[in-house]
């Protein structure tokens, strides 16, 4: 048994969507138990996140149940944040609830964990910086998933068909009669001990396991340990996988941000400095460090900007353009009167240099 439990049990709701319902017939093709099967050995492996002292499992569980489709469907290894999911759905005394999660996912979605990263630096995972959101990167992207499903745990071939079919799932054991659990992502099934068997990616090392079934529908760890699964649920991936990123990003937020992430403070540049080089590669006079933050983040590939010594008059000319777009009229009035004190000044020059 891991040494934190931090999946609480889902609550019954006859709302729940059941995956036995739309699973449909066993797939041509699918893998018997003899034979095996197993994702990540099909498609690559995922990395490894140790939760550490966190109670976020469940974040991390489900996070790689969508990184697992967003890799197959896209082509791409996108790793998404289980500290977004887990800061947003814990309960008081620590851990969540599986349905909380993937609801979440559906509706809001979970960002990239360039983001709001879980483990920065390689740092060590503590609860309390598993609930912490306040240095969320300005607009983060996010992936969404489809239709999720409740899947019956008694039921051992609609679970493995879920992981055939839709690239892994998600689910809980828990102790005997036990109130928190422990939340993994199923990534494969097969024979094990001599038992059909489900081969899982759990956030504590080893991170490969099997949980083994009886003849009696009973499940074990495979030290021994009886179990009981629950919070089971897998969901539709979706075919195009959109994205959607929040826009806008003030200057407080940046500084704000700057001033929390010490972690990547040479990726940042200092508050007298500016980025010129805008997203397309081109030279950009007027591409601050504001639009740099929208665009990227916290870029990969901070090489490519360069950075020059911070020239005023550029400034004042981009506060000028926002005045403008916050209120005309009073951009015009603040114009006028820059203009007039600028023909005074140069007035006083010609005069000064006439003597």
């Amino acid at each position: 048994m891991p040494p934190i439990l931090g999946t609480v049990r889902d609550e019954p709701d006859s709302r729940d969507y059941q995956w036995e319902k739309v699973m449909g017939a066993i797939p041509i093709g699918m893998p018997t138990f003899s034979q095996g099967y197993d994702v990540e050995e099909r498609y690559g492996s995922l990395p490894d996140h140790p939760q550490n002292s966190a109670y976020d499992c469940v974040g991390e569980g489900t996070s790689q149940d969508v990184n697992m489709s967003i890799k197959i469907k896209t082509k791409r290894n996108i790793i998404l944040s289980a500290r977004d999911i887990y800061s947003q759905i814990y309960a008081p005394g620590g851990g969540s609830s599986p349905r909380n999660a993937y609801k979440l996912l559906k509706n809001i979605g979970a960002c990239e964990d360039k983001y709001l990263p879980t483990r920065p630096n390689g740092q060590v995972l503590t609860e309390s910086f598993a609930r912490k959101r306040n240095d969320l990167l300005p607009n983060p992207v996010y992936w969404k998933i489809g239709p999720y499903y409740s899947i019956n745990s008694k039921n051992i071939q609609a679970l493995s068909q879920a992981i055939f079919q839709n690239d892994g799932c998600g689910g809980a054991y828990f102790p005997k009669s036990g109130e928190m659990g422990h939340f993994i992502f199923f990534r494969g099934y097969g024979m094990f001990q001599g038992r059909k068997a489900l081969k899982y990616r759990d956030s504590y090392d080893p991170f490969t396991k099997w949980l083994t079934r009886d003849q009696y529908g009973n499940y074990y760890l495979q030290d021994g340990t009886p179990v009981e699964l629950a919070g089971l649920w897998t969901f539709e991936p979706l075919e195009t996988w959109p994205v959607y990123e929040k826009k806008e990003v003030t200057c407080e937020q940046a500084r704000y941000i700057y001033s929390l992430r010490k972690d990547v403070a040479d990726e940042f540049p200092a508050k007298n400095k500016f980025y010129q080089t805008d997203k397309n590669g081109v030279v950009n006079p007027n591409y601050t460090i504001y639009d740099w933050c929208r665009d990227y983040g916290f870029s990969e590939n901070p090489e490519v900007f360069v950075d020059n010594i911070l020239d005023w008059s550029k400034v004042d000319k981009e506060r000028q353009t926002q005045a403008e777009q916050l209120n005309p009229q009073t951009a015009k009035q603040t114009k006028s009167f820059l203009e007039i004190i600028k023909t005074l000044w140069q007035n006083l020059l010609k005069f000064l240099s006439s003597k």
